[in-house]
This record gives C-alpha cells, structure tokens and sequence, in this order.
C-alpha cells in the first residue's frame, strides 16, 4: 500500500516565502553586522605601534594607524573595560597577516590598556 502524503498548493509557496523571509533577514543581519568592527588596516597599526614601543613617534604617517590603535575601547556598564580593551585590541592586531605573535603582545604588554 503505497501512502503518499498530499501536498496542497499553499504548502509550496509558504515554504518558499519562509525562506524568502528568511533570506532576506539573514541579508538584512549581514548588512548590519557584516562590516567589521576594526574597519582600518591593522598592518601600519601595528608597524607604527612596533615604532612607539621603541621610543619613536613615527611622525605624521604614523599618526593615524596609531590612532586606529588607540581608538578601540571597549565599554562595560558605561566605563571603559580594562580587560576587553587590551584583547579586542590585540586581536585588531592579529589581523595583520604575516605579524609577529611576539611582537603583538609585547605591544599589547605596554599599550593594551593604555587610553592614548
């Protein structure tokens, strides 16, 4: 005895829109949520940083890589979060491919909590 289930006609399209929905929403999240939160490039962050950890300044070129660096805070309950900062900071750096781990976290020792 052969029992197939039947398909009615509202069945197939409901289905299709509930992926449609669920598409878009995805689209919609991935807009938002889709840029990254550290949109500078982290390769002079972290060569610029590399210099400061020397004792140089690097001039005007390395003003706004260091910025970039400088600018990421993390907050929690409306204060600044000495502990999120310096990791939300370090993996900015990571994101430099081809960057020396040591070096990064020897960065990250001296300035990861840093304010400016």
């Amino acid at each position: 005895m052969n029992r197939e289930v039947p398909t009615t006609t509202t069945t197939v399209p409901l289905r299709r829109r509930r992926r449609q929905a669920l598409t878009m929403a995805l689209a919609f999240a991935a807009t938002i949520t889709g840029t990254p939160a550290f949109a500078k490039d982290p390769c002079p962050s972290l060569v610029c940083m590399a210099g400061k950890l020397q004792g140089s300044s690097g001039g005007d070129t390395c003003a706004g890589p260091i910025s970039d660096y400088f600018s990421i805070i993390s907050y929690h309950n409306g204060h600044i979060d000495l502990s999120a900062t310096p990791k939300d900071r370090l993996d900015y750096l990571k994101q430099c491919p081809g960057g020396d781990p040591v070096l990064m976290q020897s960065i990250n020792a001296v300035f990861g909590s840093a304010t400016g």
